[in-house]
């Protein structure tokens, strides 16, 4: 997971990838259209997003 700003004083910007299965590269999640005002919401956000990923794949693959 990580979060950018396009420049100083801007918002920040959530990017999450997750990995999993040796390795094995599952897709990412951007979420460019989501901005938050610090960075510590958007770590909090990102813990969120990327556990619902994972979550998600482990359904698919139990399924």
């Amino acid at each position: 997971m990580r979060v950018e700003q396009a420049s100083v004083g801007a918002k920040w910007t959530l990017w999450v990838d997750v990995y999993v299965a040796r390795g094995k590269r599952l897709p990412r999640i951007s979420e460019q259209n989501v901005e938050y005002d610090n960075y510590q919401d958007a770590i909090a956000h990102g813990f969120r997003t990327g556990r619902a990923l994972v979550d998600a794949q482990q359904e698919v693959a139990d399924a």
